[in-house]
Formats: structure tokens, C-alpha cells, sequence
């Protein structure tokens, strides 16, 4: 009788020596699952490339994961602040840039509202820029132009009114207004630049245009080469 007792309290006491030392405080483990190394005491788990590791029953990862260990999840959305250390680069962000080849001889000077039509295409990144002046947004948001470099000749005297814009399917946009004394101010040549930042639709156009009027020349002003335009989504 006494031994099956002494018996009955060695598995008693076995199990509850078990159940302390899974259930109980945290451990530190070492060791290896799976080829990965689990070092004691310091927390850290180090995975081989490709290995996922689950954690589960409340468990939680104090430390940083990098993002190149797993292949990102399609289309993720973030939420709250984001902080990014480094450079970042998007290969997919509708952008262009695009420089007028040749001079443009006797393109307004009567009224004429002429579009830029900057046909040597640095970088169209998305196709989404015609190759003669025209961009048309791929995605709803707020995009960025510039034209740099617009060297307007041919000014003559009587000329009073000379106009540049950027304009797009939602609204105009003046970079540069003048509305007399053009060609006794400014003399028969400048040179102009100008940025918008512009909300289009999806499908929306954005072109940019130079106007001159005023006086009896008629259609003789010219707009030298060199003109450089671009635009980018910006958010």
C-alpha cells in the first residue's frame, strides 16, 4: 500500500513541476527550431531568408522586423504617422519631363493662345505625357508643374498684353500676366519661368500656353528652343 502512495505523489509532484516550468514566469530559451538560432537571454531570434515566424497565444515582437524579409503585402495602406529613414524612391509615380527641340516661328503676337508643344520627352515615367505638350493624369490627386527656360522673341513694338498659363481640364492657371507697356518695358525678347500646383481628375488634361497680343505685328512672335516643361504627383 505504501508504495503504490509513494507512487501516486511522484506523478502528483512530476506534473506540477511540468506545469511550473512551461506556465509559469518567462523563460529564456536557446537553441535552434527549424535550423534558426534562439539565443538565451537576449531575446533575439535569427531566421533564415524565406522562414516566417507566427506568433500567437497574445504573444508580441518588440523588436524592428525589416521590411525586405518579406515580400510587402499588395497595396498596403499605413495609418498614422510614418517615418522613413533614407531614400526613397516610387517607379511607379506618373512624372514627366520634356524639353522643346526647336524654335517655334511666328506662333502668336494676334491674340493666338499657342501651346508648348515640348517634344523631346528626359522622362516620362507612367507613358502619360503626349510628347507635345499635353499631360493626362492617371489617378485623382494634386500634381506639381513647372516650365522653366521659356524664351519668348520676336516682341514688337505696339505689343501690350503678354500672358503664360497653365491650363487643365479643372481650372487656369496665370504664372505670368502682363497687360501693357510690354515691348517699352521688357524690349523684344524674355525669358520665363513659373510653377502651379494644379487638382485634376482621372483623365484630366494639363497643357501649358503663351499668349501675346496688341499693336498691328500680328502673328510674328517666336519661341526659341530650350523650353523645358514637367509635372509629377505630388499627392
Amino acid at each position: 500500500m505504501r508504495k503504490i502512495i509513494g507512487r501516486s505523489l511522484g506523478v502528483v509532484l512530476l506534473i506540477v513541476f511540468l506545469s511550473t516550468s512551461v506556465w509559469g514566469a518567462t523563460q529564456d530559451f536557446k537553441g535552434t527550431i527549424n535550423g534558426n538560432t534562439i539565443t538565451a537571454g537576449t531575446g533575439t531570434l535569427t531566421m533564415s531568408a524565406g522562414k516566417t515566424l507566427t506568433v500567437s497565444e497574445s504573444g508580441t515582437i518588440d523588436e524592428a522586423v525589416a521590411l525586405s524579409s518579406k515580400a510587402p503585402k499588395a497595396s498596403p495602406i499605413f495609418t498614422g504617422d510614418v517615418e522613413l529613414a533614407g531614400k526613397v524612391t516610387n517607379a511607379t509615380l506618373p512624372a514627366f519631363l520634356a524639353v522643346l527641340s526647336a524654335k517655334q516661328n511666328n506662333v502668336t503676337g494676334d491674340g493666338t493662345f499657342y501651346v508648348i508643344p515640348c517634344n523631346t520627352e528626359v522622362k516620362d515615367q507612367g507613358a502619360n505625357y503626349d510628347g507635345a505638350g499635353t499631360f493626362t493624369a492617371p489617378i485623382t490627386g494634386g500634381y506639381k508643374f513647372s516650365i522653366t527656360n521659356l524664351d519668348i522673341s520676336g516682341i514688337a513694338a505696339g505689343h501690350t498684353t503678354l500672358i503664360v498659363q497653365l491650363i487643365t481640364s479643372n481650372r487656369t492657371y496665370t504664372l505670368l500676366g502682363i497687360y501693357s507697356n510690354l515691348f517699352t518695358t521688357f524690349g523684344s525678347e524674355m525669358i520665363v519661368s513659373g510653377t502651379a500646383d494644379a487638382d485634376m481628375d482621372l483623365g484630366d488634361v494639363a497643357y501649358f500656353v503663351v499668349y501675346v497680343t496688341g499693336g498691328a505685328a500680328g502673328k510674328v512672335v517666336d519661341i526659341e528652343a530650350a523650353a523645358v516643361v514637367s509635372g509629377s504627383l505630388t499627392y
